[in-house]
């Protein structure tokens, strides 16, 4: 009988530490049951607020930081915080922000601006009831100031991103980064800009002059509940295919308006979605040109009329408007998975000219494809027809996938497991070049014709990249890579790895 008993046990143990694994895989919540065939999978616990967005308020740009340098650093001082915000009408929305010194900001944060060669320190003190992380998304720094989930900042405490400015102009960003959390602290409203400054581009005659015709941009969409709050609550269901909001805010506000000047127009356009897909384009389908994609810019302006960007992913437009006087352009998106179409900004075109008026035709050296020959590749394949995981395995702290070699450039093949779920790829420490997609180099899109650090990967796709990384990480404070669509990485779709 005791024997009966103890094989009893033992089973219904395995039984429960299989579950555990299973629902962490699949990308279900802790303590979340496993559905009974796939009743629970495909219900939905989204309570959406009938209060209509507050709409046609003048775009909210964040202010810009530019630190101050104290025995020869510069320095960002940064106080995490709770805030409040008003969204939708008659309702006062509980979020959280990131403030400068004398800032009162309701959501979001400002934007930084770093030059190129300097010695920083971005200081980070956490005014929340829960720890958090912050990390600086597209910042090529070494892994003890990459804001990873292993630089934890407990409640009332600090953490600084020391390191030297080591990279060419890019439009970055900052969020939290928490194991677990990531999606629900995001969607409460951290989030900011980084703008990396070099000579080059300072050289260059285009719209530079912030908040008159340099504007950044990030969308994201939001589920306002019927007391108009932020409800994060998805279902397994729409942790793995998506979760969507009902507003679409266009930082922090719903189809503002921008007053701008008779000329060229730069956009710096962050998809900050937890999942979905946007389609930029303009109401009257003019082209625009992009000049710059996650970690800096074009060799020359690429003319499209719509542009695509999963979360994460940044680009830089420019739209002429030196004929538009008296009229309005309108901004649109497209959800690839959710087919929302909404107004993100109306843009009103004042008779007085802009700073600039013409685009230059060369922005930057075309970068030249070395020689793939010989190169080490490593294969990441992105979840499953059942699980959320990378190469069969789920995030674990302790565990290290992938060493790296110091300065050796390799080639990293991504794709997707079968099914019909779509992911991207996020990689920290360094900026890859996206060298084929499904085989050729000419479905490469143009805003991935520069360096990046994040890239799309639909059903069935496979990229082609190459990596080098120059600064170090360590088994302390190791890089991640990982899908980032939030709920997936917050399911365990991530991994980490050194360079050695």
């Amino acid at each position: 009988m005791k024997r009966r008993r103890f094989l009893a046990a033992l089973s219904a143990g395995m039984m429960g530490f299989q579950a555990h694994a299973m629902s962490r895989m699949m990308g279900m919540h802790e303590g979340e049951a496993m559905p009974g065939a796939m009743g629970g999978m495909m219900r939905s616990r989204v309570h959406t607020s009938s209060l209509p967005p507050i709409t046609g308020q003048p775009l909210l740009i964040p202010p810009l930081y530019e630190g101050a340098v104290r025995q020869g650093v510069r320095h960002y001082d940064l106080a995490i915080t709770p805030g409040e915000h008003e969204v939708v009408q008659d309702a006062i929305t509980n979020t959280r922000a990131v403030q400068m010194p004398g800032s009162d900001l309701p959501m979001l944060g400002p934007t930084l601006r770093l030059r190129q060669g300097e010695q920083v320190s971005i200081n980070y003190r956490n005014g929340l009831d829960e720890a958090t992380t912050m990390h600086g998304h597209g910042l090529v720094v070494p892994g003890s100031a990459d804001g990873g989930p292993h630089q934890r900042i407990p409640v009332k405490g600090a953490w600084s991103a020391r390191f030297t400015v080591d990279q060419p102009a890019a439009t970055c960003w900052y969020h939290p980064h928490e194991l677990g959390k990531t999606a629900e602290q995001v969607y409460k409203g951290l989030a900011g800009f980084i703008f990396i400054e070099d000579d080059e581009q300072a050289s260059l005659e285009f719209p530079n002059t912030y908040g008159v015709d340099d504007i950044p941009l990030v969308v994201q969409d939001r589920v306002v509940d019927v007391n108009g709050q932020f409800s994060y609550q998805p279902s397994m269901h729409e942790i793995r295919m998506g979760y969507f909001g009902n507003v679409i805010l266009t930082n922090g506000r719903a189809s503002p308006v921008f007053e701008a000047g008779r000329g060229l127009l730069r956009l710096r356009l962050l998809n900050g979605a937890n999942s979905e897909v946007w389609r930029f384009s303009f109401g009257d389908r003019r082209a625009f040109a992009v000049i710059a994609g996650d970690n800096g810019l074009l060799s020359t302006p690429a003319w499209i009329k719509a542009l695509r960007l999963s979360p994460g992913e940044r680009a830089e437009i420019v739209v002429d408007l030196r004929h538009d006087a008296g009229q309005k352009v309108l901004l649109w998106v497209d959800g690839l998975r959710s087919r929302q179409q909404k107004r993100v900004l109306t843009i009103k075109v004042k008779e007085q000219s802009a700073p600039i008026a013409q685009l230059p035709d060369r922005l930057s050296q075309p970068w030249q494809r070395p020689d793939l020959k010989g190169l080490r590749q490593r294969h990441f394949q992105l979840g499953s027809m059942m699980f959320l995981t990378i190469n069969g395995k789920s995030m674990d702290m302790d565990v290290i996938n992938e060493r790296v070699p110091l300065g050796q450039a390799e080639l990293w093949r991504v794709r997707t497991g079968m099914g019909m779920m779509v992911h991207n790829f996020h990689i920290h420490g360094g900026g890859f070049r996206v060298l084929a997609r499904n085989g050729r180099a000419d479905r490469v899109w143009p805003h991935e014709q520069c360096e990046k650090d994040t890239v799309y990967l639909a059903p069935g796709d496979e990229v082609l990249l190459w990596i080098r990384f120059r600064k170090p990480a360590d088994t302390d404070n190791p890089y991640m890579y990982h899908c980032h669509f939030l709920e997936h990485e917050d399911a365990g779709m991530m991994g980490q790895f050194t360079t050695i």
